[in-house]
């Protein structure tokens, strides 16, 4: 009886100990969380409302991500991150910010992640990043910027995610992204893009997705692809391109997606897919194409969807699926002044699933 009296107290006592250890946390974090925030047991804390104006001074002292959303913020000072030493990744999104302080980071060196989306930035100084050698992710997207310093990204050795997507950039230095060499993410997305300098993917040969698609580019440099090796997509729709350089992307055999829709080609160049042995996906629809080579498409096993709808075609070559043997979803509809198809031309699509080819 004893035995079990002593049994049973060990066991509460082990009880309130393991609750003790589980709710002390919370306990600790709700003494300390700002209003208008919500503290997390893991480390993260989310703040939104208008009632904030600056980064929160008091936080639970073992924060790791703070998320900013929906603020009146329009500066980060020289000191909003100050004091917060284990802040790993930091997010401002929805509001006004229009100004960083040029040593804004310099007092959280250790930041992995910054997000800055849908702010009001027209302007980000030089080199303001600098500090931040093992920054990993940044997301300057929905923004206002025109123009970007060469030397913006310059010692963000690790980065490996940049989305520069829905800002007003125009052009780019050629430089803007050497040293970006553990890069793997890039969108460039949705700004008003003209012209791209021939040199300015030299360095991300680790860069496996490239997106560009609605800007304003009228043509593609020669070679300007050529280092992206391990590119696997790249996504060119929904801008001007009139012309493609011969074998501009002979050099992407991991390319599994290849998007040149809604531009405005009237030719491709011969030979321009082939050495891409991983292509997947090939959309070229919404083109004014006049004609298409004979020797177009090189050996494509992987191939499984093809986009060709909607052009000025008024004939194509027999062998034009010859080589994508795989595929499954064909798009060839709409193509308007295409009266007649080459007897044999589907004769090499055995797992052909879903089909539009009417022709008038």
């Amino acid at each position: 009886m004893i035995k079990q009296t002593m049994m049973d107290s060990y066991c509460r006592g082990t009880l309130w100990l393991i609750l003790t250890l589980f709710t002390l946390p919370y306990l600790t974090s709700n003494d300390i969380c700002p209003s208008s925030c919500l503290c997390i047991f893991m480390g993260a804390v989310k703040c939104v409302g208008y009632s904030i104006t600056d980064v929160p001074k008091q936080l639970p002292l073992h924060t790791y991500t703070l998320q900013l959303n929906d603020t009146s913020m329009t500066v980060i000072h020289e000191q909003s991150l100050a004091n917060k030493s284990l802040l790993l990744r930091f997010s401002l999104t929805n509001s006004h910010l229009h100004t960083i302080h040029p040593q804004a980071f310099y007092v959280s060196p250790q930041l992995k992640s910054i997000k800055l989306s849908s702010n009001d930035l027209s302007v980000v100084p030089a080199r303001v990043f600098r500090p931040l050698t093992t920054l990993e992710q940044m997301h300057l997207d929905g923004n206002k910027l025109e123009t970007i310093s060469p030397d913006l990204f310059e010692g963000l050795a690790e980065l490996k995610e940049l989305d520069l997507s829905r800002n007003k950039l125009t052009s780019l230095a050629s430089d803007v992204f050497d040293g970006l060499t553990n890069l793997t993410f890039l969108n460039l997305g949705k700004n008003s893009i003209k012209k791209l300098p021939p040199g300015i993917f030299h360095s991300l040969t680790n860069l496996r997705q490239l997106v560009i698609y609605n800007n304003e580019l009228e043509l593609l440099e020669a070679g300007m692809f050529d280092e992206l090796v391990s590119l696997e997509e790249l996504k060119i729709h929904h801008n001007k391109i009139a012309n493609l350089p011969p074998q501009v992307f002979w050099t992407l055999r991991n390319l599994r997606v290849l998007t040149l829709s809604s531009n405005q080609l009237q030719a491709i160049p011969e030979k321009s897919f082939y050495n891409m042995p991983k292509l997947s996906k090939l959309t070229i629809y919404n083109n004014p194409l006049l004609s298409l080579p004979d020797q177009l498409m090189g050996h494509m096993p992987q191939m499984r969807e093809f986009y060709l709808f909607t052009t000025e075609l008024t004939t194509v070559p027999a062998n034009l699926f010859a080589n994508m043997s795989g595929l499954l979803h064909l798009n060839f509809h709409l193509n308007y002044k295409l009266r007649e198809l080459p007897s044999d031309l589907f004769c090499c699509l055995p797992n052909l699933q879903k089909a539009l080819t009417e022709i008038q």
